[in-house]
Formats: C-alpha cells, structure tokens, sequence
C-alpha cells in the first residue's frame, strides 16, 4: 500500500470511528493510535504491516468490522460511516426487542422462509434492510449521507401515481 491509498484508508476509518463508537468500544483508542502512527510513515512496507495490524483489530467486530472483503463502497468515507453507524444502532436496537415470540408470529420473515432462526437474525435482516434503504436514498439524492445532529434528514421517496389516484371512494359494504 502506498502513502496516498493510507491517507485514503486513514480517512475512511476516522470516518468509521466517529460514527461508530459504540461498536469499536475498547478499540477506538487503539485503532486511531495506530492511524496516527500510519500516517507518518513513508515506507510500504511499514504501511503495509501497520495496516495489517489495524485490519487485524477490526475484524475481530465480526459482521461489525468496516473491514471487508470485494470491491469497496462508492459512498465517501464521511457517508460510509453514517451508514454503518445507524445501521448498527439498528441492529442494536432489534437485538433488543422484547416479546420475539409475539413479534415472530405478527412478523415472520416470508412466507417461503417461515420465521426468523432468533431475535439475532430479525436483527440482522432489518439492520440489512435499514442500510439498504439509505443507500438507496443517497443513490436517489434524497440524502446526503450525513447527520443532521440525531437525525437523517431523509426525504420520502416520491409516491407512485396510479390512474385513479385522487379520486375518493366511498364506504365499503
């Protein structure tokens, strides 16, 4: 890795970092020691090893690691972040629901699939779903990607017009 693509990577997990406190916990020092280390290096050889031990801490967040594998995102470090912050307040939140078992019955995954396997993996498919609808939002420029304080400050997608829309009708029998 060179000393351009490092201050890229440096930028991306401040950005990550900032948004993603909770999760990083205990690593979030260590990880923005290492960052500032990385940052005055100029061999590659030493960015190399320095970011192998970052990537290394990381991935030890499970699902939670903004370390991945495949082609990196198109959304800046600063959006990137965001998403993933929310989205793993989101996950946090449905991993603590309480009354699964009524919520299973009202609520099962489809009707091919059946029900969730547990609270985790209803977490995990509206976290999915939560990142999902962001990103669309970004690609639809009904976002920017960023927080607005606590908020997201999305706009609604445009409803879809139907040929009879606006036209009222009456009670049903």
């Amino acid at each position: 890795m060179d000393k351009e693509k490092a201050t890229v990577r440096i930028a991306e997990m401040r950005a990550w970092l900032a948004n993603n406190e909770e999760v990083a916990g205990g690593l979030a020092p260590l990880v923005e020691a290492q960052l500032t280390y990385l940052g005055t290096l100029s061999e590659e050889d030493e960015i190399k090893n320095i970011w192998g031990s970052i990537t290394n801490m990381l991935r030890t967040l499970g699902d939670k690691s903004p370390i991945k594998r495949g082609k990196g995102s198109s959304l800046s470090p600063e959006q990137q972040g965001v998403v993933s912050g929310v989205r793993n307040r989101i996950h946090t939140a449905f991993a603590s629901i309480g009354e699964f078992s009524l919520i299973q019955q009202v609520f099962p995954r489809s009707t091919k699939e059946g029900l969730y396997a547990d609270v985790e993996a209803y977490a995990d498919h509206m976290a999915d779903k939560a990142e999902n609808n962001m990103k669309r939002a970004i690609r639809e420029n009904r976002w920017n990607g960023l927080m607005d304080g606590d908020t997201l400050s999305i706009e609604p997608p445009t409803a879809k017009t139907t040929e009879n829309a606006g036209t009222e009708v009456g009670p049903q029998e």
